[in-house]
């Protein structure tokens, strides 16, 4: 989050990740006190982010920034890959991508994002996610796919049992969330011949 005052004053902050599709009580976000404060002031919103696939996803993100910035005059939501096309190309066109928790990627004509493949979330897409990789190393763990030495790796570490790993999935709010958390150890390992085959 960037907050101006002016145009040479800017206040930045930072807050957990916010996804309407996942997220069914935004009011569960904690703000910190300081921002919040900061947020009564602001006339005008720009608001990017995952998940912004809906007018009701849009509706629910407005509502909800209204609610700490009761003298906005204009509120602006739209989808990450908009924030990162124009970040990248200003107003030139060009292909943006997004790899995080989730992925996504669209054409930029210069002025609007043009979606040639749907993002799906993480259950039937975000190829190439943090989620996505995470799901391969636990299912091939889970499978004995994974090379002896990196087996020996991941349990040191984690030492994980098939139920605590469903329970977390499946029982458990955010589990894309929870599975991009082993990308942490992926990444440890990023030149670990099995694991750069799974990059490929």
């Amino acid at each position: 989050w960037v907050i101006f005052s002016t145009r040479e004053n800017a206040h930045t902050y930072s807050t957990h990740g916010i996804n309407p599709t996942t997220l069914t009580d935004l009011s569960v976000i904690k703000l910190p006190s300081d921002m919040i404060k900061q947020l009564e002031y602001v006339t005008k919103i720009h608001y990017y982010g995952a998940g912004i696939n809906s007018m009701q996803a849009v509706e629910r993100i407005k509502s909800w920034l209204k609610s700490y910035s009761p003298k906005a005059k204009e509120i602006n939501v739209a989808e990450d890959c908009l924030a990162a096309a124009r970040a990248c190309f200003g107003n030139t066109e060009g292909i943006i991508g997004i790899l995080g928790t989730g992925s996504n990627s669209c054409f930029f004509d210069g002025k609007d994002i043009h979606e040639s493949v749907p993002s799906l979330a993480y259950i039937l897409g975000d190829e190439a996610s943090g989620g996505y990789f995470g799901k391969i190393l636990l299912q091939e763990y889970f499978y004995k796919k994974l090379p002896a030495d990196l087996r020996a790796s991941f349990e040191e570490k984690y030492a994980p049992t098939k139920d605590e790993i469903i329970n977390k999935i499946y029982r458990e709010p955010n589990a894309n969330v929870y599975l991009t958390s082993f990308m942490k150890f992926i990444g440890e390992h990023r030149d670990h011949p099995h694991v750069k085959a799974w990059v490929k």
